[in-house]
């Protein structure tokens, strides 16, 4: 078994912001790709960016109060990395305090963010469709408890096939 020390984690997080609400979802794994945990939350917010926000702000909290250190971080919103990753970036004040946290988690705990097409974030947005129909914080720390629908897109992911949404029958 790898110490906690040497073990290197990835933070996947995504929302969605549709008319009837947002939420989001987190993925952590470990250096295999295995699931350690995954997140599917509500959110509020006012646009698509804050809740991108907000959801990397609920996961990093997640990670940190469970002394979770994060080697990576991956979004699929550019703009998102932008401002975490720019201290000179001027951020909206509605997020600012997410912003400001996940900058500070990600210096202290050595970790940078980038950012990953939509098709290689499936996971994360399958546990933000969750979040949508859930009222409180989900916390799952197995494949089996995992709903079908994400249950199926980690396991594309984990063999690295496209998922329904990375296939185009036009």
């Amino acid at each position: 078994m790898a110490s906690a020390a040497i073990r290197r984690l990835k933070l996947n997080t995504d929302a969605l912001f549709l008319p009837e609400g947002a939420a989001g979802g987190a993925c952590v794994r470990d250096h295999r790709d295995y699931m350690v945990a995954g997140l599917s939350f509500n959110l509020s917010a006012s646009s698509a960016l804050e809740a991108e926000a907000l959801a990397l702000h609920f996961a990093l909290q997640w990670c940190d109060t469970m002394v979770m250190i994060l080697a990576l971080v991956e979004v699929d919103s550019f703009a998102l990395v932008h401002l975490a990753s720019s201290s000179s970036t001027t951020t909206p004040w509605k997020f600012r305090d997410a912003i400001l946290c996940a900058r500070a988690c990600l210096s202290s705990w050595g970790s940078s963010i980038r950012h990953v097409f939509r098709e290689a974030n499936q996971v994360a947005d399958a546990l933000a469709t969750v979040g949508l129909n859930t009222r409180s914080a989900s916390i799952y720390c197995s494949i089996s408890s995992l709903l079908v629908s994400v249950k199926l897109a980690l396991l594309y992911d984990l063999r690295g096939f496209a998922t329904h949404r990375a296939i185009s029958l036009k």
